[in-house]
């Protein structure tokens, strides 16, 4: 987990230059050093869940490896140049940077926990009803996922977008680039959840058979699955902009420099 977190950071900040082809690269390239990995260890020495588990932390260890080369000295080979360098030797102990990583991280991993520690009894209910509804219910989340992957691409996005218009202190361009994001990522949320909606049942066959009793309801909450997701697509597309102005927090507030600004661009000649 410190590796993933190190390559999340990374792939972030590469992402936060308009350059998210090298962390695509990188990570996509970390997915095919893992897989050759477990094959390896697995079928070739025999490790078996040992060498799965084998596979991932070296997998991530080379991202994060990668990340470091290519910040560090501007290039990787193979890869190409990276956007930004970092000095390994400098000074990270900044106490005003670190309070403001912590005050808007902080609402966003609350969220993510609260999140994924919710699915739980969510899950323990769905069991209620049985395996059949169960075993539907994870298809639909399959295909939930799927028709979400849009969404990461158009929050981060958003996001880069928004804030480098922020930081030079543009928020026409800003608030142009939001809006934009958001209509363009629910045009396509809306027409993959039509696309789904009239594939349905043949989406649910490739996971089950047609004789099991889990296709009916694998069907219908496909159908519920590509009504929610146009929501959803509205809600991972404007999350990007309000992260990018630094409003991460669960109450309607307006970020304090918005506040500021607005106030010296308000205030007339003369009025102090």
């Amino acid at each position: 987990m410190p590796f993933a977190g190190l390559n999340l950071i990374g792939s972030r900040t590469l992402v936060g230059t308009d350059d998210a082809w090298t962390p695509m690269v990188v990570r996509a390239g970390g997915a095919v050093v893992n897989v050759a990995l477990n094959a390896a260890l697995i079928f070739g020495l025999d490790l078996g869940v040992l060498g799965a588990a084998l596979g991932t932390v070296l997998a991530n260890v080379v991202v994060t490896a990668t990340f470091a080369l290519g910040l560090v000295r501007g290039r990787v080979p193979l890869i190409g140049a990276f956007p930004i360098t970092l000095d390994p030797l400098g000074s990270y102990l900044d106490r005003e940077t670190m309070f403001r990583v912590v005050r808007v991280g902080t609402p966003m991993i609350g969220k993510n926990l609260a999140w994924r520690l919710g699915e739980f009894p969510l899950l323990a209910i769905v069991d209620l009803f049985g395996t059949a509804v169960a075993a539907a219910f994870v298809i639909a989340l399959r295909v939930r996922d799927l028709l979400n992957t849009p969404g990461w691409g158009f929050g981060l996005a958003s996001s880069s977008l928004v804030g480098q218009q922020f930081g030079v202190e543009d928020e026409g361009t800003a608030e142009a680039y939001g809006r934009e994001v958001i209509r363009f990522g629910v045009a396509v949320y809306l027409v993959s959840a039509v696309l789904v909606f009239a594939f349905a049942e043949p989406i649910a066959l490739a996971f089950v058979d047609r004789a099991s009793p889990s296709l009916p309801i694998a069907v219908t909450l496909i159908y519920a699955t590509c009504i929610g997701i146009v929501f959803r697509g509205l809600s991972r597309t404007s999350i990007g902009p309000l992260r990018a102005s630094g409003d991460t927090r669960w109450y309607p507030t307006r970020p304090r420099g918005a506040r500021t600004r607005d106030r010296y661009r308000d205030a007339r000649p003369g009025d102090g």
